[in-house]
């Protein structure tokens, strides 16, 4: 009768075990929230005294997946984008990976060129193919150079006096 019991326990431990193994740890909205509304503190994104109405919940940060919009409050393997929700903001970039999460601080170009790295390896971890990476890759270049380079503006000034015209390119 023992031995019974102990297979079936065995048995119940193994299957739950297997069915874990085969899904993606996901990161709660709650869980995340504190940590990115701290960041963009940091970044002097979110003034101090702004921090009273996250704390309070009557405030939340924008973030949605970067290639369909996904807004859940569980948040799944991905990359996503979030801001405050204010005018000329910082847009920053959110990997969630197996239940962790990494922030892409696109502010400046330095936090540009570590964050194409992370972005890649992340995409070539994933298997995404290349024409998903590269989309990923673009979207954050159009962020950091129509939103983050300058925020009160939101154009690319080397759009209006810049090179313009591929034909002259090599």
């Amino acid at each position: 009768m023992i031995m019974k019991k102990i297979i079936i326990f065995s048995i119940i431990l193994i299957l739950q075990v297997l069915t874990c193994l085969g899904q993606e740890k996901s990161i709660s909205k709650k869980i995340l929230m504190p940590q990115l509304v701290s960041f963009l503190n940091q970044q002097s994104e979110i003034k101090d005294y702004e921090l009273v109405g996250f704390n309070k919940g009557e405030r939340e940060l924008e973030i949605y997946g970067s290639m369909n919009n996904y807004r859940k409050d569980e948040f799944i393997d991905g990359v996503y984008t979030f801001y405050n929700s204010v005018t000329h903001h910082k847009t920053y970039f959110l990997l969630i990976d197996n239940g962790e999460f990494k922030i892409l601080n696109i502010a400046t170009l330095d936090g540009v060129k570590k964050s194409m790295t992370d972005l890649i390896d992340f995409c070539e971890r994933k298997k995404y193919c290349g024409e998903i990476t590269n989309e990923y890759v673009t979207k954050l270049l159009v962020t950091y150079t129509k939103i983050n380079k300058k925020p009160n503006n939101r154009v690319d000034n080397n759009c209006k006096s810049g090179v313009k015209d591929v034909k002259d390119l090599p």
